[in-house]
């Protein structure tokens, strides 16, 4: 941290809470605080307290915010969506009192829709930024499909157009909005300018995915690791074990499949005790898992943004079968870094192969490694973070 840095201070809003740093959300939000406080004096607007290390020490937590509503009743989901129209009152005399205190330099606002919260920013002078996760509205779009007709399709359909006008009409507010993926950044640049839409990656501090003691991998064993709530990740799970998994089964009965984070329970439920196929529930950590693994599958097939678990797995040396969204926005080389399949037959050989070549599973691994310590580091990406807070602050 220089001395220039250490004056300016940013103010970090987020309705995300980053401890624990499981779960996509998490992980970007905890890293993004990371990188930033190693450069400036920084703020932590939610509406918990951080306390975990490094991040309560470097970071002062302001859990002024009310905590977001929850429930997936008809009630609850329309009365998130109306809070796309209109702020709630207690969340802009939040940001009100913590701008009033903290008198940032510039203000980041994590993860959803923060647009008509602008207005109760005390000076407009102070460059914004929006931190986008995906394209949100992309993701309500691909859960319309499998809806049967009801109150849930009709409550996603209107959250779907309300996240569409959001977009349209609050994106080009802000300074500047940053997105994982590069088709993400290209789809915000038709709010807000090219010049604004901006691309930092998602990344993760290395040293958090090194084992405690040598752990051995199996020749056999195969983990999807994910938030199995996320429809993203739930979909993509289904495929996998209605269609690709019996094709692997077939062809090397000795394979094994984990399931490994929240909300795998009831994936394992709804399809039985399928030959092979274990669930975990979720986890204090995902390294064990991936550590252990001969491969990691990503079957992600509708959606946005960039899937941190392929991150996890490159850091721990596990070689990947993804389909092409899945690994979208990370610079994975098929062939080379990771495979990459499609259809189901492809997919399902892909991973039998791997299963069966440990020296191609060891050569794609180090590749992904690579990749990652190129891009996606901590270290890397702290850089790209301060030269974007320092072009928007100026001097």
């Amino acid at each position: 941290m220089t001395e220039r840095t250490r004056q300016r201070r940013v103010l970090f809003v987020s309705s995300v809470h980053p401890e624990p740093p499981f779960g996509g959300e998490r992980i970007r939000c905890y890293h993004l605080l990371d990188g930033l406080s190693r450069e400036y004096a920084v703020a932590f607007l939610s509406h918990e307290e951080l306390t975990s290390e490094p991040l309560a020490q470097r970071v002062r937590s302001l859990p002024l915010l009310p905590a977001p509503l929850q429930g997936r009743s008809p009630r609850a989901r329309f009365t998130r969506i109306g809070g796309l129209f209109r702020p709630r009152p207690a969340w802009s005399a939040a940001l009100t009192e913590a701008c009033d205190r903290f008198d940032p330099a510039l203000i980041w606002f994590d993860y959803g829709f923060w647009g008509q919260y602008l207005a109760d920013i005390p000076s407009p002078r102070v460059p914004t930024v929006l931190g986008t996760h995906n394209v949100q509205s992309d993701i309500v779009k691909g859960n319309l499909r499998p809806l049967p007709p009801g109150p849930r399709l009709v409550a996603a359909r209107v959250r779907y157009h309300a996240q569409r006008w959001h977009e349209r009409r609050y994106t080009g507010r802000f300074d500047c909005v940053v997105s994982v993926s590069e088709e993400d950044r290209r789809h915000y640049a038709r709010f807000c300018g090219d010049g604004r839409s901006r691309l930092i990656p998602n990344f993760i501090d290395e040293e958090r995915y090194r084992p405690e003691h040598p752990l051995p991998r199996g020749d056999s064993e195969m983990v999807m690791t994910a938030n199995f709530a996320s429809s993203q990740n739930r979909f993509g799970a289904e495929w996998l074990l209605e269609e690709v998994w019996p094709r692997i089964a077939a062809r090397n009965p000795e394979a094994r499949l984990a399931l490994v984070g929240r909300g795998s329970e009831e994936v394992g439920r709804r399809f039985g005790s399928l030959p092979g196929v274990s669930v975990t529930g979720e986890v204090d950590s995902v390294v064990p898992w991936l550590r252990q693994a001969a491969l990691a599958v990503v079957p992600i097939r509708h959606g946005s943004g960039a899937r941190l678990k392929i991150l996890e797995a490159l850091a721990c040396e596990t070689p990947l079968v993804s389909t092409t969204l899945g690994a979208r926005g990370i610079a994975v080389t098929n062939g080379e870094s990771a495979i990459i399949a499609d259809d189901t037959d492809a997919f399902a050989r892909a991973a039998v192969r791997l299963l069966a070549d440990r020296s191609e599973r060891e050569m794609i691994a180090a590749a992904g490694l690579d990749v990652l310590r190129r891009e996606y580091t901590l270290d890397v990406n702290t850089v790209r973070l301060v030269n974007l807070v320092e072009e928007l602050v100026g001097p």
